[in-house]
Formats: structure tokens, sequence, C-alpha cells
């Protein structure tokens, strides 16, 4: 089994707003459309990403969190680093940073820049929601009616619960704070917890005896 997806990021001081619509470009002048850009917001919370697949069996994806961010974050489709079974985060970063090289060479020298890809080395904490699980939530906060969620509603729901490739590794407690935070009262917020928590349970079961 390898290791947990580590937390990659690119500094950007003048604003990764203005870095993403840069490298957005360069993307565009390499690939074409073949790319995607999306903004979701949900309650106080917002993200702004790039995908982009720069080699084959290879979909990046950079996110901006918060409208004042400083900082890129960077992340392997969890799919596909699940697929590679990296067993040591520097193996992930010096792949990761082989992928990016010829894109970052090109954006530092338009711009005369010198932007490198970089691993975040925190303390241990409670396991969290990578970043495109936390896309699929602030999707479903944002379009769900809070008060009484209808079918296209818990559709997104479960979309999102799929997408969370450590979902196993996550607290239903965890996953009811975030939804408070984007919006849901405390007693909605603790149903859909104990939802994901079965559901991830279930999906444990089916990896065992199916």
């Amino acid at each position: 089994m390898g290791i947990p997806l580590p937390h990659l990021r690119i500094a950007a001081n003048y604003g990764a707003k203005q870095f993403i619509d840069r490298f957005e470009e360069i993307v565009r002048e390499i690939f074409g459309d073949s790319y995607v850009r999306g903004y979701i917001s949900a309650g106080d919370s917002s993200i702004d990403f790039l995908k982009f697949s720069p080699t084959a069996n290879c979909q990046i994806a950079f996110h901006r969190v918060g409208d004042e961010a400083k900082c890129i974050w960077v992340e392997l489709e969890p799919r596909i680093f699940e697929s590679r079974n990296y067993q040591t985060a520097v193996a992930y970063l010096a792949d990761m940073q082989q992928s990016l090289r010829p894109l970052l060479s090109r954006y530092n020298k338009k711009h005369d820049t010198r932007h490198r890809l970089r691993q975040v080395k925190s303390p241990y904490r409670e396991p969290q929601l990578t970043l495109l699980g936390k896309e699929g939530l602030y999707r479903f906060a944002n379009l769900a009616n809070k008060a009484v969620l209808h079918p296209l509603d818990w559709k997104r729901y479960y979309e999102f619960v799929l997408q969370c490739r450590n979902r196993q590794r996550l607290s239903e407690s965890y996953i009811a704070s975030e939804l408070v935070q984007l919006g849901f009262d405390r007693e909605m917020a603790s149903y859909l917890g104990d939802i994901f928590r079965r559901l991830s349970e279930f999906s444990k079961l089916q990896k065992q005896y199916f």
C-alpha cells in the first residue's frame, strides 16, 4: 500500500489568481483546449482550479483556495496517484516535478520568475479531504437545498463520496464540520456526516467480499 497523498504547492507572492491565469495561457499554447478551468464557491469558501494532462495517464490539478491566496496547491488526480503506488513522498515529488518541468520552465522564462514545485511538510493532523474532494463538496454545498435535500442534491452528495479516494480515513465529525462551514445547520451536517461514514464502511466491505 502506498503513502497518503502529499501536499505540494507553488508559491506566488504576487497572487495565486494571476499565476493560474498566466499558467492557463501556457497550457492553452501547448495543449489547445484540452484542459478545464473552473471556479466553485460555497458559503465563505471558494476554489479556483485548472486541470490538465502534461503527459499520458497524468492529470494534474492546480487549485487556488480563497480570493487572497498566495500559493497554488498542486495535486495528481487521486485515482492515478493510487495506481502508481508511491512508496515515499520524495518519489511522488520527483515524478510531479518531472511532469511539470517543461511548463514551469516556459512560465518562468516568459514572466521572468523562479517558481518551483515544493512539498509542504507539516506535523500529523487528522486526515482531510484532498483538494479534488473539496471541489466535489463545494459543488454539492453550493447547489444544494440546505433545508430539504432534493434527489439531485443526493446524487451530487453520492458523487462526492465516490470522489473521495481517501474516504475511509476521514471521520464523520470532520465531514460534518466542513458542511457547517459551508452553510448547513448542525443537525443536517451531522446526518450527512453519518451517511458519509456508512457509505465508506460499505465501500470497504465491498472491496473485501466482491
